[in-house]
């Protein structure tokens, strides 16, 4: 009996192991199925709130920014997107899933498994992680009132800083520590989507640095400076492009020096963000001197928008009728 009991006992485990690898091979031809693509994880956390994390037993991908670490809680969400697929014919067939896989039934001891075991899960959990942080950085720069992790209040303040580029930055590492999302996948996305928040961000912060949003805001709108009608604005775009490249190059260097650790790890390096100390000094000499030049040329912008106001309109200069508007990225 002892002998009997052993080799039923064998052959079920056999059964169940073989029947976990089908569960685990229907649910890879899934791939890419079982997370929200980018622009559901946008819209999810554009309107995520904290009072959503203690929603505990709705298995809604817009409750998932708050479980990627509770896994019990992915395996009944698996579960879900499961049965919801199978009624999908159109991505059943797009994932050329068979009939027979089509219909099958996954118990829920393997969807715990396949949370826990399976590299193909990781690979999405870590691919919706980095969604997560574009969709933050987005969606933090973008929205004005408050979010599930900084209020409206803080992120106006924060947009005023000269350091707005890196305080931007550190928000958003803030929010997805908050949700528990892996660091290194953190610190990937943000790397390699810089131009979806820090060229934005960078831009801002220059105008903070210079107070060239201060002027602005004393010129009014549609003046004949901003619509690009006199010579003070075409010196001062001059200045503007000279500055900022020479600015944003030493700021690039410093951000290196923070964040050398990933971008090393990325192989995204460039030689100006590894500077000797002494073309680093000799930039910041250049930037005293070209951030003089500039702050002239604001003046005269003032000088010369206020004779126009005073001695009525100018004709547009020939030389100039292709200047075009004011380029500089301005604040809301």
């Amino acid at each position: 009996m002892k002998l009997k009991h052993l080799i039923s006992h064998e052959i079920s485990h056999v059964k169940a192991q073989m029947n976990l690898k089908k569960d685990f091979k229907v649910l890879d031809q899934f791939f890419g199925a079982l997370f929200p693509e980018f622009p559901a994880v946008a819209k999810n956390l554009r309107f995520l709130t904290r009072e959503d994390a203690n929603v505990k037993n709705v298995y809604h991908d817009k409750y998932l920014p708050y479980h990627l670490n509770d896994k019990p809680w992915l395996a009944k969400y698996l579960a879900e997107v499961y049965q919801h697929l199978q009624s999908n014919q159109a991505l059943l067939k797009n994932h050329k899933v068979t009939k027979r896989d089509a219909v099958r039934a996954i118990p829920l001891a393997s969807f715990e498994k396949y949370v826990n075991e399976s590299p193909m899960f990781a690979t999405q959990r870590n691919q919706y992680e980095q969604d997560l942080v574009k969709a933050y950085a987005v969606v933090s720069k973008s929205q004005a009132g408050d979010d599930f992790y900084a209020d409206g209040a803080t992120k106006a303040q924060e947009r005023e800083s000269i350091f707005y580029d890196e305080l931007l930055r550190k928000r958003v590492v803030g929010a997805m520590r908050t949700l528990g999302v892996n660091r290194l996948n953190v610190e990937d996305a943000l790397e390699m989507n810089l131009d979806l928040w820090r060229d934005e961000a960078r831009a801002i912060s220059f105008l903070n640095t210079f107070k060239v949003n201060k002027v602005l805001a004393s010129l009014k709108v549609n003046n004949p400076l901003l619509e690009g009608r006199t010579h003070a604005l075409v010196e001062l775009k001059k200045r503007e492009k000279e500055l900022y490249g020479k600015w944003t190059t030493l700021r690039n260097y410093h951000y290196y020096l923070n964040h050398k650790g990933t971008i090393d790890r990325l192989g995204m390096a460039t030689e100006v963000m590894k500077m000797p100390d002494e073309a680093v000094e000799s930039l910041r000499k250049e930037i005293d001197l070209s951030a003089y030049k500039y702050q002239n040329e604001l003046t005269n912008c003032m000088g010369r928008y206020f004779d126009v106001i005073k001695y009525g309109d100018v004709k547009p200069e020939p030389a100039l009728a292709s200047v075009g508007k004011f380029e500089t990225v301005r604040t809301k």
